[in-house]
């Protein structure tokens, strides 16, 4: 039914929420957001709403993923990230924050991971343009607790080098490919063979 939507009534939707944040009404703006989101029409806000609600959603699962319990609560918020970052390009301005977030709660914590939320970790990852790859790809030389996480030999490592299998290698941009190969040579032969 929204594939039916006219030019008109979509610039109409537009205006009423630009509208809304314009007049301050917070409560009706954020409702606005909300029948974009369920709609699937995110992709037609301008790229700092987009920037705010994926960071937001970011943020929050990042949260989630340090709490408690986080391999229990983590899957509604994973989910509600993919379904985010499905509607429409991620902004460049939270690429990073968005890849390591994504990353890091993929290949877990020294305890594990959230099983019931891999599949949208994984959906993410494979949606990964290259120069989110690029950034995936310089992750363990980066500052923080992702990059210390998978720098060195363990469970983590070992799925962020699953991880990086699931990418189309032709995604990988040149500036990265070295490290990309060298990370390759850590993966099981099935595995490494998928991709060349």
């Amino acid at each position: 039914y929204v594939d039916k939507f006219t030019a008109a009534i979509r610039s109409d939707l537009i205006n009423r929420h630009s509208n809304y944040l314009a007049k301050g009404d917070t409560q009706r703006h954020g409702a606005s957001q909300r029948f974009f989101e369920k709609l699937g029409l995110l992709h037609l806000l301008n790229e700092s709403e987009r920037h705010a609600l994926i960071s937001n959603a970011v943020k929050r699962l990042w949260t989630v993923h340090q709490g408690i319990d986080n391999f229990y609560n983590e899957p509604p918020f994973a989910e509600r990230l993919k379904i985010i970052s499905e509607q429409g390009g991620i902004p460049e301005t939270i690429q990073e924050e968005y890849v390591r977030t994504v990353v890091g709660c993929y290949v877990g914590n020294p305890y594990g991971y959230s099983w019931a939320a891999q599949s949208d970790y994984e959906s993410m990852i494979r949606s990964f343009s290259p120069r989110e790859v690029s950034f995936m790809v310089r992750l363990p030389r980066t500052e923080g607790l992702v990059g210390r996480r998978i720098a060195v030999a363990g469970k983590q490592r070992q799925r962020f080098i699953k991880a990086l299998t699931m990418l189309d290698k032709a995604s990988v941009p040149s500036s990265a490919q070295s490290d990309y190969i060298s990370y390759m040579k850590e993966a099981p032969l099935k595995e490494a063979l998928v991709n060349t």
